[in-house]
């Protein structure tokens, strides 16, 4: 499975440890700028603990080998170079193929406090009413690699707090500017989100990026198509004929269409249509996806929408069809909320990730140093 992934290849024992020790003495070297000593043993004692009762009993690990009091020196006065860090995070995920990113805005709960700043009232996944609650903590953004089709491993690439006066979709275009700008030469990057992000605010800020986006759309949209040419008489036309989901007669004949069996999603109907665009924006067209699953049952699911912006790659003729995209969206689940363990999101995201010796030890320990920490402001680099 590692050599399937592109992350390693099948070299000695040696060789990979000495990938690792690469790996570490380069985020040692460039990625921690202050502290370096405290924070990086900080982070092996994250990391190696089976459990963490407290952040007092970190300086107990045996992989911190300094005084106790030099955890609380590591988050106090240690500093990182996160652009540095999300580079060469984001360099190592393998760019000859196809790569699928998940973007999932997630909360930290915090009911209990009433004293901390910056504090949210956010959707929280629960087994409550509807499957979900309000609760109020920490919002995170998260953007995350997903290496396999229907595997629970999600690698955390660029985790962000969100501020007060931020939305998620402001901080999620902030991270996907940034992906795109750390892998100039990836085949393709596509980057799959939920709902929350299916507006014309998140697809018309990465518009005119190299990767590829697909997102869920609402069942009661209403998008337009392209006005046609200028008729020569009073204003230009913004918005062409009327696409309402909820009304076929409007959709009119698809660009593309095609069934095929999925192993997860059996018989599949994917229907597409192109150059659709919001009321709000004009300036900003998509293609939407209606995709129907499970066809051979007596009573099929529902369908789902889905819009798809820049699915051509730069790296010669690969490009990504509704059959692909589909499967991306499908990878988001991968990449669910995991902020609901009392632990640290980092350690959470990260337990388990056991492909790449060079992700194992330090990607998840990373985040846990360059955001910041509950009941704390981001701190100046």
């Amino acid at each position: 499975m590692v050599e399937e992934l592109g992350m390693i290849s099948k070299a000695s024992t040696t060789e990979q440890h000495n990938k690792l020790i690469e790996f570490r003495q380069l985020v040692y070297g460039h990625g921690l700028t202050r502290e370096r000593d405290a924070q990086f043993e900080l982070v092996d004692a994250l990391l190696l603990s089976p459990t963490i009762e407290s952040f007092p009993a970190l300086s107990q690990s045996p992989a911190f080998r300094r005084k106790w009091s030099s955890a609380y020196t590591a988050i106090e006065r240690g500093r990182q170079d996160p652009a540095w860090l999300r580079r060469y995070l984001s360099q190592q995920v393998p760019g000859e193929r196809v790569s699928v990113f998940a973007l999932d805005p997630s909360v930290w709960p915090r009911p209990r406090t009433h004293t901390l700043p910056g504090l949210r009232y956010e959707r929280s996944p629960t087994q409550a009413l509807r499957g979900y609650s309000i609760v109020k903590g920490y919002a995170y953004s998260m953007l995350a690699w997903i290496p396999q089709r229907g595997k629970s491993w999600a690698l955390p690439l660029d985790t962000r707090r969100i501020a007060d006066k931020q939305s998620a979709v402001e901080v999620g275009v902030e991270q996907v500017k940034t992906l795109c700008q750390n892998r100039p030469d990836a085949c393709l990057d596509v980057i799959v989100a939920d709902g929350a992000f299916g507006n014309h605010h998140f697809l018309g800020g990465i518009k005119d990026l190299s990767c590829a986006v697909v997102v869920r759309l609402r069942r009661d949209r209403v998008l337009y198509g392209e006005p046609g040419p200028y008729q020569g008489k009073g204003r230009p036309r913004v918005h062409g004929r009327r696409f309402a989901f909820k009304e076929p007669q409007t959709w009119g004949p698809p660009a593309e269409e095609m069934d095929f069996a999925d192993e997860r999603y059996g018989q599949v109907r994917l229907r597409c249509w192109h150059n659709l665009h919001a009321k709000q924006d004009a300036s900003t067209p998509f293609s939407a996806i209606r995709a129907e699953v499970h066809l051979e049952r007596e009573k099929p699911p529902d369908p789902i929408w889905l819009g798809c912006l820049g699915a051509t790659s730069g790296c010669g003729s690969t490009s990504a069809g509704p059959s692909s995209l589909l499967s991306a969206f499908a990878n988001n689940a991968c990449a669910g909320p995991c902020h609901t363990s009392s632990k640290p999101i980092a350690v959470t995201a990260g337990r388990g990730w056991s492909t790449s010796p060079t992700g194992r030890f330090f990607w998840p320990g990373i985040w846990c140093l360059t955001s910041p920490c509950p009941g704390r402001s981001p701190r100046p680099i």
